[in-house]
C-alpha cells in the first residue's frame, strides 16, 4: 500500500486541479450572461464577399449562437436537438470554428442544416471575443441580444428544456 500512495496522492492533486481548472473557466465565460453581444464582423460561409454584423440581428427575436467544426465529435451528439430547436422556431446562428470551408460545408451537407445562417471564424477572431476556446459552445442571445444562457459543451435535452423555459418567459 505505501508503495502506491505517492501514486494515489499524485493523482488526488492532479483530478483537483483540472476540477479547479475546469470551474475558473466556467465561471471566467459566465462573466458574458447579461452582456450585450460584442461586435460581430464575420464571413458567411457561403457567400464570402459579404460580412454578418450585430445589425443584421432582428429586433425582438431569440437567436442561438452556436460554435461548431466539422472536426468536432462532440457537436455531432447535440446536432439533433439543434434541428429540434430549429423546427420549434428558434433562429440559430452556426459558427465554422476554426475549421475549413470545404469541411464545414461537407459536414452540413451530409446531415441536417439547423442554422439560420453559416459564418466562419476560422482564426477565432470573433470567438476570442466571446473566450470561446472550444466546440461546442452555445450562447443564447434574449430579444435586445443580450446573452442569457451559455453552455460548453453539446446541448442535451436538459438545456433544451431550460432554454424553452428562457425563451417563454
Amino acid at each position: 500500500m505505501k508503495k502506491f500512495l505517492p501514486l494515489i496522492i499524485f493523482s488526488l492533486l492532479l483530478i483537483l486541479i483540472i476540477i479547479g481548472t475546469y470551474k475558473i473557466s466556467n465561471q471566467y465565460n459566465n462573466q458574458l450572461i447579461n452582456k450585450s453581444l460584442p461586435q460581430l464582423k464575420l464571413r458567411y460561409l457561403y457567400n464570402q464577399n459579404k460580412y454578418f454584423t450585430n445589425s443584421d440581428l432582428k429586433n425582438n427575436q431569440y437567436y442561438l449562437i452556436n460554435f461548431f467544426a466539422s472536426w468536432c465529435s462532440t457537436c455531432k451528439i447535440e446536432h439533433n436537438l439543434l434541428v429540434e430547436m430549429q423546427k420549434l422556431g428558434l433562429d440559430i446562428i452556426g459558427i465554422a470554428w476554426r475549421d475549413f470551408d470545404d469541411k464545414a460545408k461537407e459536414i452540413l451537407e451530409k446531415f441536417t442544416n439547423p442554422y439560420l445562417e453559416v459564418l466562419i471564424d476560422p482564426k477565432n477572431i470573433f470567438g476570442k471575443n466571446l473566450k470561446v476556446n472550444g466546440t461546442p459552445e452555445n450562447f443564447l442571445l434574449n430579444k435586445d441580444h443580450i446573452i442569457i444562457w451559455h453552455k460548453k459543451g453539446p446541448i442535451t435535452k436538459q438545456d433544451l428544456i431550460i432554454i424553452k423555459g428562457l425563451i417563454n418567459s
